[in-house]
């Protein structure tokens, strides 16, 4: 069974770094009513999704997803490595 993908996300600001489960879709350059270009992570597992400036982002990590998750996001407790 398909799980999506799981992206593990550095920040280089305050922000902690976070973990998006279930993730079926990644689109760079997202266009929303504010003006700095963005990044979205969207799950139709769970019915939910995200964005966030691509200036504040450091890193990002997309593996396979290997099992359906009980949340959509949550703080990384790993390293990206």
């Amino acid at each position: 069974m398909y799980h999506g993908l799981k992206v593990r996300v550095r920040f280089n600001t305050q922000v902690p770094a976070m973990v998006y489960r279930n993730v079926e879709e990644v689109h760079y350059n997202y266009s929303t009513a504010e003006p700095m270009p963005r990044i979205a992570f969207e799950s139709n597992i769970h019915s939910t999704g995200c964005t966030w400036p691509i200036a504040d982002i450091l890193e990002m990590e997309i593996t396979e997803e290997i099992e359906e998750a009980s949340e959509f996001a949550s703080y990384d407790r790993e390293k990206i490595s």
